[in-house]
């Protein structure tokens, strides 16, 4: 690792992303900060994803791309930029999103600000389809906190742990985890079961500046999923499975899947007054 300055890769998985990649493409490309790259992967998509990112690419050397032969699905596209990426940190730069110039550089600023932390990442917004906007905010935690309470929180929180999955981290870390998973459900929030695994192998630094926005758009992914019970019992319990190979004590494991439990059923518990108390008032 270069000291002063470590190489960090943006992994970018792309897939049936025309309507809005370009916008994505040039924030990323505005990044402040002089030691990064760029490694995009085009999942085997239908529309003009490909020839978008070449033509940017043409322009922007540090853009590296892999053109995937068959579809991948988004955790497979994900992981083989993990497995592809080389740097001393990535983040994810998903396609539908967009990064302000000082982004990577502030990220890096309070990675070695706080030696023990494997990641970095800053508050976001969120919009959705209708233009209505939302602040993510994922308040710091006290440096020297246990790998339990790190864990415990995310499981704990309902979105904003979205905004440390949008931070820059550790390779050395991320390849800790074996890569995003599947699980019964498939893909469904296998990227809060990822983090999750990732809040095990060390502290997050937080640098409060709204420097990431989210963007929903009408084939997001989060929006083709089914919300169902089934498949987020489906997430729960392979958040457990990760807890129960981590190295955790028996005492803290027992915690976490206390945590992991309650969150299921505050979970359950809302989606059936949604349903139910509209009816009622009827």
């Amino acid at each position: 690792m270069t000291v002063d300055k470590p190489l960090v890769v943006g992994l970018l998985p792309a897939w049936n992303a025309e309507a809005f990649l370009q916008e994505t493409l040039h924030s990323i490309s505005a990044q402040t900060y002089p030691n990064y790259k760029i490694l995009a992967s085009i999942d085997k998509s239908t529309d003009r994803t490909a020839e978008i990112l070449k033509e940017h690419a043409a322009n922007d050397d540090r853009y590296t791309i892999i053109e995937q032969s068959e579809r991948l699905g988004w955790v497979g596209n994900i992981n083989a930029l993990l497995e592809a990426g080389e740097g001393d940190y990535f983040h994810f730069a998903f396609h539908d999103d967009i990064l302000l110039p000082a982004f990577v550089e502030t990220c890096v600023s309070a990675l070695k600000a706080r030696p023990n932390a494997i990641l970095a990442y800053t508050d976001m917004t969120l919009t959705e389809q209708n233009g209505e906007v939302f602040d993510f905010v994922y308040p710091a935690q006290a440096p020297g906190v246990s790998a339990a309470a790190r864990a415990s929180r995310l499981i704990s929180m309902k979105n904003a742990w979205a905004t440390p999955n949008r931070g820059v981290f550790s390779t050395e870390a991320a390849r800790a985890t074996g890569g995003m998973r599947k699980h019964r459900a498939g893909e469904f929030v296998a990227d809060w079961t990822w983090l999750i695994n990732l809040s095990l192998q060390g502290e997050f630094a937080y640098a409060p500046e709204t420097l990431v926005q989210k963007r929903i758009m009408k084939d997001s992914l989060s929006k083709t999923w089914d919300w169902s019970m089934w498949k987020f019992f489906s997430a729960c319990e392979d958040a457990a499975k990760i807890v129960n190979a981590s190295d955790l004590s028996l005492v803290d494991k027992t915690q976490l899947h206390a945590a992991i439990a309650k969150r299921f059923a505050k979970t359950a518990l809302a989606k059936t007054a949604r349903r139910f108390i509209p009816a009622l008032r009827r």
